[in-house]
């Protein structure tokens, strides 16, 4: 099998045999690369073990036992990586096995960042509306709108100094800042969908409401998509409002969802193509509902806790300053 001279750098935490079956994936694609570094983010359930002995019947896979949380594991894997070109994929995904051979090949042709892509595989309708509603769809990829995910991502080195590498005290959306940073710098990453993962998004929609919370309050923290949460605070007030006075008048619950209806055809109506059945009529309209307010909720409760100073911006790590 050819291998490609690039670092495969990856994150976990107690992610038991889904992460062998994660690099198993890696190995197995039409190409393999030269190594993989995995930093562990303090797994208590067996990961380490599983890894480590992964690691001695493959010796292209090193492994972090001490790489801290999931931005510092990031950092950590690059700083430890033997090549300039890195290239990103989560320890819940699968890649498909043209992954690696199409995100490296404008990588090793002088790009200096590329976004690959991934899709949702739900164990149930439920399972595949949500992660549907909680990523973008390739029809609805626009920069700088869209921001390559970790899941799948590649950069030379050099960039991820530029951008002073993955902002270490924040517990999520620290891809999102690396990339907005680059953005900002007025970098541009090149596009390939064929460089695909498989990502299993939530189960359902309590565990979705937890996810986009826990996002929504690292965007809160950040200050990312600042203008996008503006836009979505005065139409929960508002069906907020009709739900409450529908307590007293009946008639305003039939209306009290209208002040959402705009927004939610506009985040879901690219989204319905890519499921099949009549069951995403009713779960991809719900789920996102249920994405738009709890990340809500979650980027008012994170940028409270910005401006009372019970969180402060992350620091730049001295070896990238």
């Amino acid at each position: 099998m050819p291998v490609v001279q690039v670092s495969v750098i990856t994150t976990v935490r107690d992610e038991g045999e889904g992460v062998l079956a994660m690099l198993d994936s890696v190995l197995a694609g039409t190409i393999a690369p030269a190594e993989v570094v995995v930093a562990d983010g303090g797994s208590t359930d067996g990961t380490v073990q599983l890894l480590l002995t992964y690691a001695d019947a493959h010796p292209t896979v090193r492994v972090l036992t001490e790489a801290g949380g999931r931005s510092a594991g990031r950092n950590a894997a690059i700083e430890a990586a033997s090549f300039d070109q890195i290239v990103c994929i989560d320890g819940g995904c699968l890649a498909t096995p043209r992954w690696l051979e199409e995100i490296t090949a404008p990588l090793l042709e002088g790009a200096e960042w590329v976004a690959g892509f991934y899709r949702p595989t739900g164990e149930s309708a439920l399972s595949t509306a949500v992660g549907l509603t909680m990523i973008f769809v390739e029809d609805e990829v626009r920069f700088p709108d869209f921001t390559p995910s970790a899941r799948s991502m590649a950069f030379h080195r050099s960039l991820w100094k530029e951008a002073g590498g993955f902002p270490e005290n924040v517990q999520y959306a620290e891809d999102t800042a690396f990339g907005e940073a680059l953005l900002a710098a007025g970098h541009v990453p090149m596009f390939v969908p064929e460089a695909l993962v498989e990502w299993g998004p939530p189960s359902g929609l309590i565990p979705q409401a937890k996810t986009l919370f826990s996002w929504g309050r690292g965007d809160g923290h950040l200050g990312l998509r600042s203008i996008n949460y503006r836009h979505l605070f005065p139409r929960f007030v508002s069906s907020g409002l009709l739900l409450l006075l529908g307590i007293a008048y009946p008639v305003l619950l039939l209306i009290a969802l209208l002040p959402l209806a705009p927004m939610v055809h506009r985040k879901s109506r690219l989204k319905y193509r890519h499921m099949e059945g009549w069951s995403k009529w009713l779960w991809i309209p719900l789920a996102t509902v249920n994405g738009l307010a709890f990340s809500l909720a979650g980027y008012i409760v994170g940028y409270v806790e910005r401006r009372t100073g019970r969180w402060s911006p992350p620091a730049v790590p001295a070896e990238l300053s």
